[in-house]
C-alpha cells in the first residue's frame, strides 16, 4: 500500500509501521486484534471460557472470566457477546467486550462453559449498534428528511434493516420519511442527530423528546 515497515527484531517477525502519518500506523495493533479475533472464534466453537483484563472506556480495569458467545461487527470495530464473571458477583449475561478494550493476553481457564440461550441475541436484530438499554421496548420510529438530498442518503444508506419508505419527496415538498422498528439506544440517538437539521424525529413522542433534549443539551455546550 505504499507504506514503509521496519522488522521490530523479535523471533516471530511482526512488524511495525515506520512512516509518515497513515492507516497502518498501528500495524502490530491491529494485527493482535486479528489475533483476539481468532482466539476468540476458537473458544466459540470448543465452548472455552478465558480470563481476560477487560478496560471500558468510562470504567475501571476490571479482571474477569468470560465466556464467549458470539463476534460481531458494527461501524468497523470488533465486539464479542458473552457471559461474564466476576468473583463474588452472580454471572452478568450479554455482557459486550469492544475487543481493542482488551489489556494483556487471553488465557484459557478451566472451568464449566456457561452456554447461550437460545434466542438470547436475537435483539441483536433490531437494535442499531450494540446496545440494549434497560427495559428498552420495541417501537417504530418516524423520521423525516428535509430535503431530497439527505432523503437519498437515508434511503440508500439505511440507518436499520427494517427501514421502510412511507413518504417520498413530491412535486410540491422536498421532504421525505421512512420508519423502522427498533429498541431505541445511544446509537441511534448518535446517527439521527449525525444529520443535524435535515433529519427530524416525528414520532413516537417519548423519542422525539429524548433526541430534543439531547440537542437542547448540546445547544447548551456552545452557550458555556
Amino acid at each position: 500500500f505504499g507504506y514503509p515497515l521496519k522488522e521490530s527484531g523479535n523471533k516471530n517477525k511482526t512488524y511495525k509501521y515506520d512512516g509518515p502519518e497513515g492507516p497502518f500506523k498501528n500495524i502490530e495493533f491491529k494485527a493482535k486484534l486479528e489475533e483476539w479475533k481468532s482466539d476468540f472464534d476458537f473458544c466459540i466453537k470448543e465452548e472455552q471460557p478465558v480470563r481476560i483484563t477487560y478496560k471500558p472506556f468510562d470504567k475501571g480495569r476490571m479482571n474477569i472470566i468470560f465466556h464467549p458467545h458470539l463476534l460481531y461487527l458494527y461501524n468497523g470495530r470488533l465486539f464479542v457477546f458473552g457471559v461474564s464473571e466476576k468473583e463474588g458477583k452472580e454471572p452478568f449475561r450479554k455482557f459486550c467486550i469492544a475487543l481493542d478494550r482488551i489489556e494483556g493476553n487471553i488465557e484459557k481457564v478451566d472451568k464449566n462453559y456457561i452456554r447461550a440461550n437460545t434466542g438470547e441475541y436475537n435483539y441483536l436484530n433490531k437494535i442499531v449498534g450494540v446496545t440494549l438499554e434497560k427495559n428498552a421496548e420495541l417501537i417504530t420510529i418516524r423520521l423525516r428528511a428535509h430535503d431530497r438530498y439527505t432523503f437519498g442518503r437515508i434511503t440508500t444508506k439505511p440507518i436499520h434493516d427494517s427501514q421502510r419508505t412511507v413518504l417520498y419527496p413530491g412535486k410540491y415538498h422536498d421532504y421525505g420519511e421512512v420508519e423502522l422498528k427498533v429498541y431505541p439506544n445511544v446509537e441511534l440517538v448518535g446517527q439521527i442527530l449525525s444529520y443535524g437539521s435535515f433529519l427530524q424525529v416525528v414520532s413516537p413522542e417519548g423519542f422525539r423528546e429524548r433526541v430534543a433534549n439531547e440537542l437542547s443539551r448540546a445547544i447548551e455546550q456552545y452557550k458555556r
